[in-house]
């Protein structure tokens, strides 16, 4: 998806930067100031997702959600950059980034992205 498919949708939120990829947010739910909810590649279009408020996977993995849930949901799990990444079952071009909170018992940051995205580690 573009930015302007993205826009059509009356669901993009405003702009928060625009560097290699472009961050904005949704317009319902709109994140603190150094921090996005979505990323646009400028090759690729839409690549992440990062989870807000209530949102949630098909598995029940949501912000909060205890990292010892997450590993038995999902016990192949591999390190990734910040955390753990996570081929998503049934889609081979996606995969879960969760990084944990400082204390490393919860789901701190939960993003849903494409395996070709190119705007984070």
């Amino acid at each position: 998806m573009t930015v302007a498919q993205a826009k059509s949708t009356g669901l993009l939120g405003q702009k928060k930067f625009a560097d290699s990829c472009d961050g904005y947010d949704l317009a319902a739910h709109p994140t603190p100031a150094n921090s996005v909810g979505l990323y646009f590649s400028k090759q690729h279009g839409l690549v992440a997702i990062f989870a807000q408020d209530t949102m949630i996977t098909p598995h029940g993995i949501k912000l909060g959600t205890t990292m010892k849930h997450v590993r038995s949901v999902f016990p192949k799990a591999e390190a990734g950059p910040n955390g753990l990444q996570i081929a998503v079952p049934g889609n081979k071009s996606a995969y879960y980034s969760i990084v944990p909170t400082d204390d490393a018992k919860k789901v701190g940051e939960l993003a849903l992205a494409t395996t070709n995205q190119d705007c984070f580690g």
